[in-house]
């Protein structure tokens, strides 16, 4: 009958408006992931920062700062930084003055003798979130070399180093030797040692 037909013409006309609209709406999903991704560098800053205060504990549990108090200072630094068009640039400004408000915040309760740790530990947190510390370093940072190490049994062969530190000498250029970008110290050092004295000195 004629009212079938215009019931089936209008569910077709719905039924296209909702494809139309799926369509629309998938398109937007996508626009919102892309744009949310070019900030997701804010995110990760700003957590690095979080879990830096929680370490700032550990100095003396008098430093403690709230996640409500964190997360005004997070958005007093969006309020103040400074306004850019592309996404990389706004993405740093923030990162910047959050950073750069969020030390000045801590370091006004801090003692004197922690803020040079502060300032270490803040660093370190943001150069790790950055990829651009290498954990082997870190570790021999941190520790030294591990593992026994065969001192040749020759006594100190250079004048300049104490016989006492020579083993220690040894034993750290050997640690160097096991990491990448130090691979070939110990043989350059055995081999050329005045280029060293310098440092040493």
């Amino acid at each position: 009958s004629e009212m079938c037909i215009r019931d089936r013409a209008s569910a077709k006309k719905k039924s296209a408006e909702i494809q139309q609209r799926l369509k629309e709406s998938e398109i937007t999903e996508k626009e919102i992931d892309s744009k949310r991704e070019n900030y997701r560098a804010i995110a990760k800053r700003a957590s690095l920062l979080f879990f830096c205060l929680m370490d700032v504990s550990q100095v003396d549990p008098m430093y403690q700062y709230s996640l409500r108090w964190f997360k005004d200072v997070f958005y007093l630094a969006i309020k103040q930084s400074k306004q850019a068009d592309l996404p990389e640039e706004r993405v740093t400004h923030v990162n910047n003055e959050f950073t750069h408000l969020l030390y000045e915040n801590v370091c006004r309760g801090l003692f004197e003798k922690h803020k040079l740790l502060f300032s270490f530990l803040l660093t370190t947190k943001i150069l790790f979130g950055d990829e651009k510390i290498d954990p082997a370093e870190w570790r021999y940072f941190l520790a030294g070399p591990s593992g026994d190490v065969q001192i040749p049994e020759q006594t100190q062969p250079y004048s300049w180093i104490p016989e006492k530190e020579w083993s220690d000498k040894y034993r750290q250029l050997c640690g160097m030797d096991t990491l990448a970008r130090m691979k070939g110290i110990k043989e350059r050092f055995m081999s050329s040692p005045e280029e060293f004295r310098k440092m040493y000195d």
